[in-house]
């Protein structure tokens, strides 16, 4: 299982960033590029990158996810904001499986092309300084369309009424 490719994050254009200047949109768009390129899995290393410092980083890339209790006054673990897009993005990427599961391929890879389009070395222009932007949706709105629509089609997949939404909006309008 553990085989094949693997995404991480990395530098805009090519890749979303995890950074502190990371966007909603930049840790969701990751399991859906996955998705996208065939991937295995995400690769995401120190997580838990706790030392003296909790905010400072030696490395180029902040793909901390937790945070030691400790520096809000209580014990335990906290998650950061980017697990929580990091979350969104990888329950959407489990529609998405539903809905191939469910033979609604053309479904699925519609959406995966309307909101992820290139990444990596798809990115690049000619040369590989010479990038294209815009790999991927950057309005958070868009991102919220698309659970929903994603939800409406899984659950309409999983167990099918007799009219399905897109039925009802035909009938509607």
């Amino acid at each position: 299982p553990l085989s094949g490719a693997w995404l991480a994050p990395g530098y805009p254009p090519h890749v979303p960033p995890m950074g502190l200047l990371a966007g909603p949109a930049d840790l969701r768009a990751l399991p859906w590029l996955a998705m996208k390129y065939g991937c295995s899995g995400l690769f995401i290393p120190d997580v838990l990158d706790w030392g003296d410092a909790p905010f400072q980083r030696a490395g180029p890339l902040q793909t901390t996810l937790f945070y030691p209790g400790t520096i809000a006054g209580i014990e335990g673990v906290l998650p950061s904001v980017r697990l929580k897009w990091l979350r969104r993005g990888l329950e959407d990427a489990a529609y998405l499986q539903i809905l191939r599961q469910r033979g609604q391929v053309a479904v699925a890879t519609g959406l995966v092309d309307s909101l992820v389009h290139y990444a990596g070395a798809d990115a690049a222009g000619d040369l590989e300084a010479d990038a294209r932007l815009d790999g991927w949706a950057r309005d958070p709105q868009v991102w919220v369309t698309a659970r929903r629509l994603l939800a409406e089609e899984a659950q309409q997949a999983v167990s099918p009424a007799e009219l399905s939404s897109r039925q009802l909006l035909a009938q509607r309008l």
